[in-house]
């Protein structure tokens, strides 16, 4: 189902402080190391926010404050690939959800593949969008579109688990690796 949609694909900066603490493991939950990595996002990340134009775009009812993590996979001249985790942030200053974001733009295109995640691992949702920038790199209002996608899919499937596979095991053990180094 495609869906028009005027959305800036940018996350508007928003500086703020926040002292929140991640949720402990969950029973049963089957994503081993997922607390981990929401403890390590809310601790090292950047404060940023979900923006009131991309919010709807990938179920949240407003615009809401996150932490967040991003990772350049490659890089060349304006073509970028970016992988993005990011722990939305409730009222009370807890983790409400996370989203993992595989972003990738070539000349003016740009697409994007957004996971919800919810606090034990699970997957909730998946979006992806594309659209077109303008020659200043902005997004050009309306040339936005966003598709929802079946999670119970194998080709959605098999990128969440490349995405969950990244940030548990590449990402989140080289950041405890580091850490380990960095005390002694």
């Amino acid at each position: 189902m495609k869906i028009t949609i005027a959305l800036a694909l940018s996350i508007a900066a928003l500086p703020s402080v926040v002292n929140a603490q991640a949720p402990k493991a969950a029973k049963g939950s089957t994503k081993g190391g997922f607390p981990d990595l929401i403890e390590k996002v809310m601790k090292t990340g950047i404060d940023d926010k979900v923006g009131s134009n991309l919010a709807p775009v990938i179920g949240l009812p407003k615009a809401m404050p996150m932490k967040l993590r991003e990772t350049v996979v490659s890089a060349k001249n304006k073509d970028t690939d970016i992988r993005s985790c990011l722990v939305v942030i409730g009222e009370d200053t807890r983790p409400i959800c996370v989203y993992m974001i595989r972003s990738k733009k070539s000349g003016r295109d740009h697409r994007a593949q957004y996971f919800r995640i919810n606090l034990d691992g699970k997957l909730e949702k998946a979006v992806s969008s594309q659209g077109k920038n303008d020659e200043n790199d902005k997004a050009i209002k309306g040339s936005g579109v966003k598709f929802e996608q079946d999670i119970d899919s194998s080709e959605v499937k098999k990128a969440f688990d490349a995405e969950m596979s990244y940030w548990l095991k590449d990402w989140l053990k080289k950041e405890q690796k580091a850490a380990k180094h960095a005390v002694q």
